[in-house]
């Protein structure tokens, strides 16, 4: 049975590629066949050459014969295949013009695809590794259309896990960068606080030691350390003496009592967890919004009974405090569903750029197919049926956007790293797998319907009738020229929407900072509390400035809790002396920051009433404020602040100036309003300190470092850079998306081009006997110039028109990120019509140049 079995896979791969050996045997077989048969002939008295004769007539056609033959064997289909593909590669490679262009133009949409597809994919992957993750539900506060609230006070969060039975296990997780000291001074880690049932509600094993147990959190225990798997590789260098080690984080030494592994990273990038201990007014807050809480559904439950149980839940506590949860609600969304967003606009830029690709391609298929037409004739005529032209012709599609998709992972690969901008973010074998698909899915879609056309028995007739000099049938060329059309307005929609947003993003950059951003370095450092047993020092923070100060270079320092495009200050609420108390929901909000004297000079801030923060401003003096401009206008429009006093969290602070507005980059508030506090009255961890400097802030940056290092080298710089590349930075994302979809477009455009290009030079290919006689009869070069050209901007025309419609409705989806600009902003429209005509004009005149330059007398022998 096996020796049958591969015989005969042995006999199909002879079969399939070594179809001269196989017709050597068939022909041995056959005339051994023949040679019996005329035996019997001969021995009726026949002669040889008369029974051989006999012999073959009985046999009848011996090549239909061996076509049986095969076909008995079952290799015919595949033969058949083989040799279409052989066929297919021959064509392609005769005409390397279009097949280059084919699967260039193919590959740059399937690329753009990918790349936001993988993009996509590796921000929606955050918890997709850990145990049954459609199980696990993030919990928040909001109100009712917050789709998308996952953060919940710890209060609230104490109310779910107690009161909800569709929950197996809830846990708290509360950021933490703590500072790790290392051998060559302090680090900041990608800390965690989380409560002990943590890595229950994960269902997570440890690596090597344990996990956080309940007995952890409380004090005196807390001071134990889970490592990630990565973080133990890279900063301890596989350390397997790991478990029970010391390790000081924020001065304060902590025991590592286990390794997790990296398939239960949770949060993203986490290096430790440490303990989450909540004291007794940390478990009565409901105002501080701002923790992650996760939950596992327990067997049998759903995420549409864990929402319906927490929202019953939050009803319950808003009955019991009315002040502080009217109108709020519980939430429960699943880690899927939450991954699940609607797409945002390169999606769509990247789906238009495939589509365009894949008109390009329909439309090159056509001119192309219309080109061969004779040889579609002859085939029919030698006996072809439609079927084996169409299965010809699909073959040689299905390659050409098979090898366009191949290449399209290769632009994925390099769109994944320039334009996003991303390191770690890498094409995968799903991404290759979808580049590759999508070259075969657009191969079949696209590549059907010109093979249809060209195939079918009604077509044949009509090109047996075809002249010398016709352009091909009239709905063939309508039907290339719509493609065309349909190319330019999709790359109008994309170049609309590239310029709206590049005069948004040139919007925000000129918006007047109020502040000079010129040779200022900002750095941001974590101060972590004093040694356990020492006193703290609220003056640390001012001394850390004078001695950064006394760098050479620098002319001014000032420290402040969020510098301007740059991570730091929050906002709270606050009611102003002698007016009525407000309901807390209803008090005003504002930026809350802490500042060291000299901040304002540092960064040019001008102090218009008023005075600054002085030496003498301490932590025991009587507390003062200043506030910004917005502040003023907003709650003193008609009188001096200077004097009065606001309350923050019971505290009464006395304005003691007003400072300038700044802009932080928030493009939704230009301005808001700003409270600024002695930092030794109200210190923070996390500071920013800005260096005014004489020359280059950026060659200043080792000195800095090292005067940190000097000053306590437990201080972590976590960043430093000039105030110019954090305001850059700060648009990052607008930046990405701008890019992006400008790389779209500028695809678009060449697609576009291109199938504008082939259209014409298909068309000046066949009327070249048309042009002859035109300048045989006088026309003159510069009319047939103008008659091709305008052709080709009468095309680029219409479909401009279209794309406007479809620019305006673009401009409706990406309203939300636009910024003093309007979604039909006339002049990025005008740009982009006259950007359409002016390729138009270029992809145009090649073939309309190569038109003037046909011999009308060759033309005239041709007719």
């Amino acid at each position: 049975m096996i020796d049958e079995f591969w015989s005969d896979f042995r006999y199909r791969l002879r079969a399939i590629f070594r179809r001269d050996l196989l017709d050597q045997e068939l022909d041995e077989e056959l005339r051994f066949h023949l040679e019996r048969e005329a035996e019997k002939y001969v021995a009726r008295g026949m002669t040889r050459d008369e029974a051989m004769r006999c012999a073959r007539a009985a046999f009848g056609n011996l090549d239909r014969v061996k076509e049986a033959a095969r076909g008995a064997r079952g290799t015919r289909l595949v033969e058949d295949l083989w040799w279409d593909l052989r066929y297919a590669v021959r064509q392609l490679r005769a005409s390397p013009g279009f097949t280059a262009v084919t699967v260039a133009t193919l590959a740059l949409g399937i690329g753009a695809t990918t790349t936001i597809d993988t993009f996509r994919r590796y921000v929606a992957s955050e918890g997709m590794t850990l145990v049954a993750p459609d199980r696990l539900v993030y919990l928040g506060q909001g109100s009712e259309t917050c789709a998308w609230c996952t953060s919940m006070s710890l209060a609230n969060y104490l109310a779910v896990r107690d009161q909800a039975r569709s929950l197996q296990h809830v846990s708290m997780v509360a950021d933490w960068e703590p500072a790790l000291r290392g051998e060559d001074g302090a680090d900041l880690a990608d800390g965690v606080r989380v409560t002990p049932e943590f890595f229950h509600t994960l269902q997570v094993r440890p690596l090597l030691g344990r996990l956080l147990v309940p007995e952890d959190a409380t004090p005196g225990n807390n001071e134990v350390m889970v490592l990630s798997e990565g973080a133990w590789h890279r900063r301890f260098a596989s350390d397997p003496d790991i478990v029970g080690r010391t390790v000081f984080l924020d001065r304060v030494p902590y025991t590592v009592v286990g390794v997790a592994p990296d398939d239960a990273v949770f949060p993203r990038d986490a290096e430790l967890w440490t303990p989450l201990v909540l004291t007794a007014e940390e478990s009565n807050d409901r105002d501080g919004v701002q923790h992650t809480v996760v939950g596992r559904l327990r067997e049998g439950a759903t995420v549409q009974a864990a929402r319906a149980e927490v929202a019953s839940i939050a009803a319950r506590v808003a009955a019991e405090f009315p002040e502080l949860m009217s109108a709020t609600t519980f939430l429960a969304v699943s880690l899927p569903e939450l991954h699940r967003r609607e797409p945002f606009a390169p999606t769509y830029a990247a789906g238009l750029v495939l589509l365009i690709a894949c008109v390009n391609l329909a439309g090159l298929l056509v001119a192309r197919l219309s080109a061969r037409h004779h040889e579609f004739a002859i085939r029919r005529a030698l006996g072809a049926k439609p079927g084996r032209i169409v299965r010809q012709l699909m073959v040689e599609t299905i390659l050409l956007a098979t090898c366009a998709g191949v290449l399209g992972a290769a632009v994925a690969t390099w769109g994944t790293r320039i334009l996003i901008g991303w390191s770690e973010v890498r094409l995968d074998g799903h991404g290759v797998a979808l580049a590759t698909g999508l070259g075969l899915f657009s191969g079949i879609i696209v590549g059907l319907w010109p093979a249809l056309r060209f195939a079918r028995p009604a077509r044949m007739g009509e090109l047996h009738d075809v002249t010398r000099t016709a352009t091909g049938s009239i709905d063939a060329a309508r039907g290339r020229r719509a493609l065309v059309v349909i190319q330019v307005a999709l790359a109008v929609v994309l170049l609309s929407a590239a310029g709206l947003l590049g005069r948004s993003f040139r919007e925000i950059y000129d918006v007047d900072a109020g502040f000079d951003a010129a040779n200022v370095l900002a750095v941001r450092v974590r101060v972590p509390p004093p040694e356990q047993g020492r006193v703290p020092e609220p003056d640390r923070i001012d001394r850390l400035v004078r001695t950064v100060e006394a760098t050479p270079g620098v002319t001014r320092a000032g420290a402040v809790v969020g510098i301007p495009f740059g991570l730091g200050a929050g906002s709270g609420t606050f009611e102003i002396v002698g007016r009525p108390p407000l309901p807390r929901r209803e008090r005003p909000r504002a930026r809350m920051q802490g500042a060291t004297p000299g901040y304002f000079d540092a960064l040019g801030i001008p102090l218009l009433r008023g005075r600054d923060f002085t030496d003498s401003d301490r932590a025991r003096s009587l507390p003062v404020a200043i506030v910004n401009q917005d502040f003023a206008e907003r709650f003193f429009a008609n009188e001096d602040p200077v004097g009065r006093a606001v309350t923050i969290d019971s505290v009464r602070w006395e304005i003691v100036g007003v400072s300038g507005t700044a802009f932080h980059g928030d493009q939704e508030e230009l301005s808001r309003p700003e409270i600024y506090r002695p930092m030794q009255q109200w210190g923070r961890p996390f500071v920013w300190i800005a260096l005014r400097t004489r020359g280059d802030p950026a060659r200043l940056g080792r000195a800095v470092a090292s005067a940190v290092r000097q000053f306590d080298p437990d201080i972590p710089i976590t960043r430093m850079d000039t105030m110019s590349q954090l305001r850059a930075d700060s648009m990052g994302s607008e930046r990405r998306m701008l890019r992006l979809i400008a790389a779209f477009a500028v695809v678009a455009i060449l697609i576009s081009a291109i199938g504008l290009y082939g259209v014409i030079g298909y068309s000046v290919a066949q009327r070249t006997r048309e042009f002859g006689v035109r300048l045989a009869l006088g026309a003159g070069a510069a009319s047939v110039l103008g008659l091709v050209l305008g052709w080709g901007i009468r095309l680029a025309a219409v479909g401009a028109v279209f794309g406007i419609v479809g620019a305006l409705g673009a401009g409706r989806v990406i309203r939300s990120m636009l910024f003093r600009v309007s979604p039909a902003d006339p002049f990025t429209l005008g740009v982009v019509v006259l950007l359409i005509c002016a390729v138009a004009v270029i992809a145009a005149y090649l073939p309309a140049r190569r038109a003037t330059l046909v011999d009308p007398l060759t033309s005239l022998r041709g007719e």
